[in-house]
C-alpha cells in the first residue's frame, strides 16, 4: 500500500507542513532551512509504520495524518485535554470517516509484569544497553521498552498488561513497507554483539554489512537454481520420452536451435560476468549427423535452461546497477560481485577491502546496496541527507539512476535534502517546508 500524502500540524508548536507525494515520478523531495522539521518527519513516518511508537511520543505536535491509498488514512494527535502529553490517539479513517480508534500510552518499564532482562534472553537478535533500551543487531536501532513491546510482543511468552497494540494498527502499518536510510550510514550496531553490559558500544562498518547481505542473496538465488535443477534433471527423462511419443512435438529448424542456444550462452556469460555462475564451457553445437535428432530433443533442454536461469532475473540487474554506479566513479579501482565476498575491489592489481574506501565513497557504497538490494517492492523509502560526503557531481547523478531503479524496483522515495546539486534540474519534484511569517 502506497502512501499519498503526509499532514502535520503545530509541530514543535510552530510548524504546519503538507507532503503530497509524487505519485507518477515516484520521488518527493523536501528541502527547507535547519529546524524545520525535514529529518523529524521521516523519523515520525518510519516510527509509525516501523512499530517505533516513542518517534512520535518524544515530538511536540497536535497531530499527524497520512493518507494511504483506497481512501485510507491514518491520523494521530494528541488528546485534547494534554494532560499527559506523551498519549497518543491513532484513528483509521476511510473517505474521512473513522472507522477505528486507539489510546496509545507509554508503556513504563518499572510496571513490567516479567523481569526486563527475559526480553533479550528470548529474542536474539536484541541486546540491551540500558536500564530499559535494546539495540536491534540486525537493524541496528535503538528501541524503547514501549517500541520492543510494540514490534515483537508477539514473540515473547508474556504480555504487558498496561497496553497492546490493536490488531487493526497493526493489520494496517504492516502493509506499508518504510526502509529509513539515516544521515549517519557508515556504521551499524555490530550482529554479533551480545553483551549484557549496559553500555555496549559494540560497531562495524556498514560496507561489511552490506557486503555480507549482497554475498547472502547470490547464495539464497544459487541455492534455489540448485534446487531447481535438481528438480529438473530428475524428471528431464520422463519428461523427454512423453516429448518424443507425441505426434506434434516441437522442433525447431537448425537456423532457431542455433539462435536458442547462441542466446543461451549469452545469458550464461551475463551471469557469469555479474559474479552469479562459475565460469565453465557450455556452448554446445550438435553435429550434423544428429541435428535432425537434435531439433526435436533440445527445444526440451533450452526450456529447462531457461527456467533456471530465470531465478536469477531480478538479481542479476542489481549486481549490473550497482557495479555500473560504482565502476562510473570509483577511479583507479576495479568493483567485482562474489558469492563468497560479496563486494571485492583491486586498486592497481591488489586486493582493496571496502573499509579502506574513502568516506565519499563508502557513503555511495552503502547507499546504493541499500537501496538496490534492500528495498522491498513497493515499499517507501526514507533518505536523508544523500549528499553527505558526496562529489559535487555524483549529487548531480543521483537523481537520475535513482529514477531508473524506482522503475526498477517499484518503490517510493521520499527525501530530505540542503544540496542544490542532488535536486540538479529536478524541482518539480521539491517541496519547501515553510514556516509561519516571521515576527518583525
Amino acid at each position: 500500500m502506497r502512501v499519498t500524502n503526509v499532514r502535520v500540524g503545530k509541530l514543535f508548536g510552530i510548524f504546519d507542513h503538507t507532503i503530497q507525494m509524487a505519485m507518477d515520478d515516484r520521488i518527493t523531495i523536501i528541502h527547507a532551512p535547519n529546524g524545520f522539521g525535514k529529518t523529524t518527519l521521516l523519523r515520525m513516518l518510519n516510527g509509525l509504520f516501523n512499530g517505533r511508537i516513542s518517534e512520535l511520543e518524544q515530538v511536540p505536535f497536535d497531530f499527524f495524518d497520512v493518507d494511504l491509498e483506497d481512501g485510507l488514512s491514518l491520523s494521530v494527535r494528541r488528546p485534547g485535554n494534554k494532560k499527559d502529553k506523551t498519549e497518543l490517539i491513532v484513528a483509521l479513517l476511510r473517505d474521512g470517516k473513522q472507522i477505528e480508534e486507539t489510546r496509545l500510552k507509554p508503556l513504563d518499564p518499572r510496571e513490567a509484569d516479567f523481569p526486563l532482562g527475559a526480553i533479550d534472553d528470548i529474542i536474539p537478535f536484541l541486546t540491551r544497553i540500558g536500564e530499559a533500551n535494546w539495540r536491534d543487531t540486525e537493524s541496528g536501532e535503538e528501541l524503547s521498552f514501549g517500541d520492543v513491546m510494540s514490534r515483537y510482543e508477539h514473540m515473547l511468552p508474556f504480555r504487558s498488561s498496561r497496553q497492546k497494540t490493536p490488531q487493526w494498527l497493526k493489520k494496517v502499518t504492516s502493509q506499508v513497507k518504510v526502509r529509513f536510510v539515516e544521515s549517519q550510514r557508515l556504521v551499524r550496531q555490530s550482529r554479533t554483539t551480545k553483551s549484557r553490559a549496559y553500555n555496549a558500544t559494540g560497531v562495524e562498518p556498514a560496507v561489511a554489512f552490506y557486503s555480507e547481505q549482497i554475498a547472502k542473496e547470490i547464495n539464497r538465488r544459487l541455492g534455489e537454481y540448485a534446487e531447481l535443477s535438481q528438480s529438473l534433471d530428475q524428471t528431464f527423462p520422463m519428461r523427454l520420452v512423453d516429448h518424443l511419443s507425441k505426434e506434434k512435438r516441437e522442433s525447431l529448424s537448425a537456423a532457431d536451435l542455433q539462435d536458442r542456444l547462441s542466446k543461451l550462452d549469452a545469458k550464461r556469460r551475463r551471469l557469469r560476468d555479474a559474479g552469479l555462475l562459475e565460469k565453465e564451457d557450455t556452448s554446445f553445437n550438435p553435429p550434423p549427423a544428429l541435428q535432425e535428432l537434435a531439433q526435436q530433443v533440445l527445444p526440451l533442454y533450452i526450456a529447462d535452461v531457461e527456467k533456471k536461469l530465470g531465478v536469477f532475473a531480478a538479481v542479476v540487474q542489481k549486481v549490473e546497477l550497482l557495479k555500473k554506479v560504482v565502476s562510473e566513479r570509483f577511479k583507479y579501482k576495479t568493483v567485482t560481485i562474489d558469492r563468497e565476498k560479496g563486494i571485492t575491489f583491486e586498486a592497481n592489481g591488489k586486493p582493496l577491502s571496502p573499509t579502506t574506501l574513502s568516506s565519499g565513497e563508502q557513503h555511495m557504497l552503502v547507499l546504493w546496496s541499500e537501496l538496490i538490494f534492500m528495498i522491498d517492492q513497493n515499499a517507501m523509502v526514507l533518505i536523508d541527507e544523500p549528499e553527505i560526503s558526496l562529489h559535487v557531481a555524483w549529487q548531480q547523478d543521483f537523481l537520475r539512476e535513482l529514477s531508473l531503479l524506482t522503475k526498477l524496483s517499484n518503490f517510493d522515495v521520499l527525501i530530505a535534502t540542503h544540496s542544490p546539486q542532488i535536486i540538479n534540474d529536478r524541482w518539480d519534484l521539491t517541496l519547501e517546508l515553510q514556516g509561519p511569517p516571521w515576527p518583525q
